[in-house]
């Protein structure tokens, strides 16, 4: 599905902007990585690293790509890591609703002149993520930021 994505973009295009997009790929998988690292090792007692892989590889291309990671440690899928990951896909996806819902209003409020879809837009995000970093640090308890051992 990422190469078809990929394939489907000008050859020209990428060719006039590929430093930009070299360097876009370079800091948005490096801050993805980083943050799974810090997230991982303070959210997860059990299965850090084989978690990490497989938030990574779903975050970066698809569900397949992180079971592939996984794999690569874990090739009988013993830990549980993998059918924890497709149980919170469930729970994510109601997470999700308010960001579907919300997303669209800065497009649907440019056509009257006004930018009050962008305030409001940018205001539900920082509630939504001060909400995630709560629920973070009462699921983290005293070890959300203190890293536990990735084993």
């Amino acid at each position: 599905m990422i190469v078809a994505g990929l394939s489907a973009i000008s050859v020209g295009v990428i060719y006039k902007y590929w430093l930009i997009l070299a360097l876009l790929a370079i800091f948005v998988g490096s801050a993805t990585l980083l943050s799974l690292l810090w997230v991982t090792s303070r959210l997860f007692n059990d299965y850090p690293f084989e978690r990490l892989l497989m938030f990574c590889g779903s975050l970066t291309g698809t569900i397949t790509t992180g079971i592939a990671l996984v794999r690569i440690v874990d090739p009988e899928l013993r830990t549980p890591a993998t059918a924890d990951y497709f149980y919170a896909s469930g729970l994510a996806f109601f997470l999700a609703i308010p960001l579907i819902l919300i997303l669209n209003l800065p497009a649907a409020t440019i056509a009257s002149g006004t930018t009050a879809g962008y305030w409001v837009t940018a205001a539900v995000l920082v509630a939504y993520g001060l909400v995630l970093l709560l629920v973070f640090r009462i699921l983290a308890g005293s070890r959300s930021f203190v890293r536990s051992d990735m084993t």
